[in-house]
Protein backbone atom coordinates (compact mmCIF):
# COMPACT_ATOMS: atom_id res chain seq x y z
CA UNK A 1 0.00 0.00 0.00
CA UNK A 2 1.10 3.26 -0.55
CA UNK A 3 1.20 6.10 1.94
CA UNK A 4 0.59 9.35 1.59
CA UNK A 5 3.49 11.90 1.91
CA UNK A 6 1.13 14.73 3.85
CA UNK A 7 -1.09 14.85 6.99
CA UNK A 8 -0.67 11.07 7.79
CA UNK A 9 0.77 9.97 11.42
CA UNK A 10 2.84 7.09 9.18
CA UNK A 11 3.41 4.62 12.79
CA UNK A 12 0.05 4.69 13.20
CA UNK A 13 -1.26 4.12 9.95
CA UNK A 14 1.51 1.56 9.16
CA UNK A 15 0.15 -0.19 12.26
CA UNK A 16 -3.46 -0.18 10.68
CA UNK A 17 -2.67 -1.34 7.35
CA UNK A 18 -0.34 -4.46 8.96
CA UNK A 19 -2.94 -5.33 11.26
CA UNK A 20 -5.62 -5.32 8.02
CA UNK A 21 -3.13 -7.86 7.00
CA UNK A 22 -1.02 -5.59 4.48
CA UNK A 23 2.64 -7.00 3.70
CA UNK A 24 4.22 -3.74 2.70
CA UNK A 25 4.11 -0.16 2.54
CA UNK A 26 5.89 2.40 -0.68
CA UNK A 27 6.47 5.59 1.48
CA UNK A 28 7.91 8.95 -0.47
CA UNK A 29 8.32 12.37 1.41
CA UNK A 30 5.67 14.15 -1.69
CA UNK A 31 4.47 17.25 0.16
CA UNK A 32 1.79 19.24 -1.72
CA UNK A 33 3.24 22.57 -2.88
CA UNK A 34 2.58 25.43 -4.29
CA UNK A 35 3.95 25.70 -7.66
CA UNK A 36 6.44 28.90 -8.96
CA UNK A 37 5.04 32.15 -10.13
CA UNK A 38 6.05 34.92 -11.76
CA UNK A 39 6.19 37.60 -10.04
CA UNK A 40 6.32 40.40 -13.08
CA UNK A 41 3.69 39.01 -14.33
CA UNK A 42 0.92 39.83 -11.58
CA UNK A 43 1.70 36.55 -10.27
CA UNK A 44 0.62 34.24 -13.19
CA UNK A 45 2.56 30.96 -13.81
CA UNK A 46 6.05 31.07 -14.10
CA UNK A 47 5.78 28.19 -16.50
CA UNK A 48 5.82 29.64 -20.11
CA UNK A 49 3.13 25.89 -20.65
CA UNK A 50 0.18 26.86 -18.34
CA UNK A 51 -2.41 29.59 -18.27
CA UNK A 52 -3.43 29.03 -14.69
CA UNK A 53 -2.26 27.03 -11.86
CA UNK A 54 -2.85 24.05 -9.25
CA UNK A 55 -0.94 22.68 -5.99
CA UNK A 56 1.10 20.19 -6.24
CA UNK A 57 3.76 17.60 -5.28
CA UNK A 58 6.88 19.12 -4.21
CA UNK A 59 9.56 16.44 -4.51
CA UNK A 60 12.84 15.66 -5.10
CA UNK A 61 16.34 16.69 -2.72
CA UNK A 62 13.89 18.89 -1.02
CA UNK A 63 12.06 16.02 0.74
CA UNK A 64 14.49 13.92 1.71
CA UNK A 65 14.73 14.36 5.08
CA UNK A 66 11.24 14.57 5.71
CA UNK A 67 10.76 10.77 3.72
CA UNK A 68 13.32 9.57 6.23
CA UNK A 69 11.21 10.38 9.28
CA UNK A 70 7.88 8.99 7.88
CA UNK A 71 9.83 5.80 7.09
CA UNK A 72 11.68 5.56 10.54
CA UNK A 73 8.18 5.91 12.10
CA UNK A 74 6.99 3.24 9.75
CA UNK A 75 9.78 1.10 10.67
CA UNK A 76 9.22 1.57 14.23
CA UNK A 77 6.14 0.35 14.64
CA UNK A 78 6.22 -2.51 12.36
CA UNK A 79 7.52 -5.53 10.66
CA UNK A 80 5.72 -4.21 7.31
CA UNK A 81 8.56 -4.66 4.40
CA UNK A 82 8.95 -0.46 3.30
CA UNK A 83 9.63 0.90 -0.07
CA UNK A 84 10.89 4.27 0.74
CA UNK A 85 12.22 6.84 -1.41
CA UNK A 86 12.12 10.71 -1.75
CA UNK A 87 14.69 12.63 -2.98
CA UNK A 88 17.33 10.01 -3.29
CA UNK A 89 20.54 11.24 -5.50
CA UNK A 90 23.07 9.80 -4.42
CA UNK A 91 23.96 6.28 -3.22
CA UNK A 92 24.75 7.67 -0.19
CA UNK A 93 21.06 8.94 0.71
CA UNK A 94 20.19 5.44 -0.62
CA UNK A 95 22.29 4.25 2.46
CA UNK A 96 21.11 6.71 4.98
CA UNK A 97 17.46 5.26 3.72
CA UNK A 98 17.83 1.76 4.54
CA UNK A 99 19.27 2.56 7.88
CA UNK A 100 16.10 4.59 8.67
CA UNK A 101 13.94 1.42 8.01
CA UNK A 102 13.49 1.25 4.32
CA UNK A 103 13.67 -2.81 3.12
CA UNK A 104 14.55 -1.36 -0.41
CA UNK A 105 14.90 1.99 -1.86
CA UNK A 106 13.16 3.86 -4.74
CA UNK A 107 13.74 6.94 -7.21
CA UNK A 108 12.24 8.96 -10.08
CA UNK A 109 13.82 12.37 -9.37
CA UNK A 110 16.84 11.17 -10.17
CA UNK A 111 15.97 9.09 -12.85
CA UNK A 112 14.44 12.03 -14.69
CA UNK A 113 18.06 14.22 -14.44
CA UNK A 114 20.32 11.60 -15.32
CA UNK A 115 18.55 8.60 -16.90
CA UNK A 116 18.96 4.98 -15.63
CA UNK A 117 22.25 4.44 -16.44
CA UNK A 118 22.75 6.06 -12.70
CA UNK A 119 21.28 2.63 -11.02
CA UNK A 120 24.27 0.43 -11.99
CA UNK A 121 26.54 3.07 -10.92
CA UNK A 122 25.14 3.30 -7.47
CA UNK A 123 24.34 -0.42 -6.82
CA UNK A 124 28.04 -0.36 -7.12
CA UNK A 125 29.10 2.23 -5.26
CA UNK A 126 26.88 0.87 -2.35
CA UNK A 127 27.76 -2.57 -2.51
CA UNK A 128 31.46 -1.51 -2.47
CA UNK A 129 30.97 0.48 0.39
CA UNK A 130 29.33 -2.91 2.09
CA UNK A 131 32.02 -4.35 1.35
CA UNK A 132 34.48 -1.62 3.09
CA UNK A 133 32.19 -1.42 5.99
CA UNK A 134 31.81 -5.17 6.56
CA UNK A 135 27.98 -6.04 5.92
CA UNK A 136 27.47 -8.94 3.85
CA UNK A 137 23.68 -8.12 3.35
CA UNK A 138 21.39 -4.99 3.29
CA UNK A 139 19.63 -6.88 6.44
CA UNK A 140 22.75 -5.34 8.09
CA UNK A 141 22.56 -2.23 7.27
CA UNK A 142 18.50 -1.95 7.69
CA UNK A 143 17.60 0.27 10.85
CA UNK A 144 20.73 0.66 12.28
CA UNK A 145 20.17 4.63 12.62
CA UNK A 146 17.05 3.87 14.54
CA UNK A 147 18.14 2.79 18.60
CA UNK A 148 19.59 6.11 17.93
CA UNK A 149 16.43 8.32 17.12
CA UNK A 150 14.90 9.70 20.69
CA UNK A 151 12.24 12.08 22.04
CA UNK A 152 14.26 15.91 21.92
CA UNK A 153 13.96 15.31 26.10
CA UNK A 154 16.27 12.29 25.92
CA UNK A 155 18.75 13.96 23.61
CA UNK A 156 22.49 13.49 24.74
CA UNK A 157 24.21 16.83 24.08
CA UNK A 158 27.98 16.71 23.81
CA UNK A 159 30.08 20.25 24.20
CA UNK A 160 30.89 21.38 21.03
CA UNK A 161 33.38 24.57 19.84
CA UNK A 162 34.13 25.88 16.45
CA UNK A 163 37.34 24.33 14.49
CA UNK A 164 39.43 25.86 11.82
CA UNK A 165 41.03 24.43 9.04
CA UNK A 166 44.70 26.27 9.67
CA UNK A 167 45.34 25.39 6.00
CA UNK A 168 42.44 26.15 4.39
CA UNK A 169 41.65 29.82 6.30
CA UNK A 170 41.88 33.33 4.55
CA UNK A 171 41.21 35.14 6.99
CA UNK A 172 38.01 36.80 6.05
CA UNK A 173 36.25 36.71 9.06
CA UNK A 174 33.22 35.56 7.70
CA UNK A 175 32.65 32.94 9.80
CA UNK A 176 31.75 35.58 12.61
CA UNK A 177 28.98 36.88 10.84
CA UNK A 178 27.09 34.20 10.67
CA UNK A 179 23.41 35.39 10.97
CA UNK A 180 21.11 34.53 14.64
CA UNK A 181 24.13 33.11 16.52
CA UNK A 182 26.31 35.16 19.08
CA UNK A 183 28.57 32.40 19.78
CA UNK A 184 31.06 33.93 17.37
CA UNK A 185 31.87 37.90 17.97
CA UNK A 186 34.26 39.67 15.34
CA UNK A 187 38.05 39.51 16.75
CA UNK A 188 39.75 43.09 16.76
CA UNK A 189 42.70 43.19 14.97
CA UNK A 190 45.96 45.65 15.50
CA UNK A 191 46.61 45.80 11.62
CA UNK A 192 50.29 46.61 11.84
CA UNK A 193 51.16 42.96 12.23
CA UNK A 194 47.93 41.56 11.91
CA UNK A 195 47.92 39.86 15.45
CA UNK A 196 44.47 39.97 17.43
CA UNK A 197 44.42 42.41 20.46
CA UNK A 198 41.74 40.37 22.02
CA UNK A 199 38.84 37.79 20.59
CA UNK A 200 35.20 38.40 20.90
CA UNK A 201 33.77 35.04 21.04
CA UNK A 202 31.07 35.28 23.42
CA UNK A 203 30.49 31.90 24.96
CA UNK A 204 26.86 31.67 24.66
CA UNK A 205 24.91 28.50 23.55
CA UNK A 206 24.66 27.66 19.52
CA UNK A 207 21.39 25.92 18.95
CA UNK A 208 22.08 22.32 20.93
CA UNK A 209 25.60 22.71 20.89
CA UNK A 210 27.29 24.42 23.83
CA UNK A 211 30.22 26.48 24.08
CA UNK A 212 32.50 26.10 27.01
CA UNK A 213 35.62 27.95 28.09
CA UNK A 214 38.24 26.15 25.80
CA UNK A 215 41.05 27.35 22.85
CA UNK A 216 39.01 29.44 20.63
CA UNK A 217 40.54 30.65 17.49
CA UNK A 218 40.94 34.45 16.45
CA UNK A 219 41.11 35.10 13.08
CA UNK A 220 43.29 37.03 11.62
CA UNK A 221 42.04 39.14 8.47
CA UNK A 222 45.46 39.56 6.75
CA UNK A 223 45.13 36.44 5.11
CA UNK A 224 47.11 34.69 7.54
CA UNK A 225 45.95 31.73 9.42
CA UNK A 226 44.44 31.97 12.90
CA UNK A 227 45.87 31.79 16.44
CA UNK A 228 44.20 30.13 19.62
CA UNK A 229 43.70 31.63 22.90
CA UNK A 230 42.21 30.52 25.83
Amino acid sequence: MKASGTNVDHMVFAKAIEEAGADGITINGAQLAAPPIDIYRRGKPAMSNLGNNALGALVGPAVRQHSNRMICNAARGTGLTIAGGGGISKWEHAVETIMYGATLTQMCTKLLWDGFDCIAQMNENMLRFMEEEGYETLADVRGLSLPYIVTPDHLEVYDEYPRFDRERCTGCGRCTRIGSCSALGPCFIRRSGGLASRCGIRRRSLSWWTMRHRPVPCIRRNGSPPIFRS
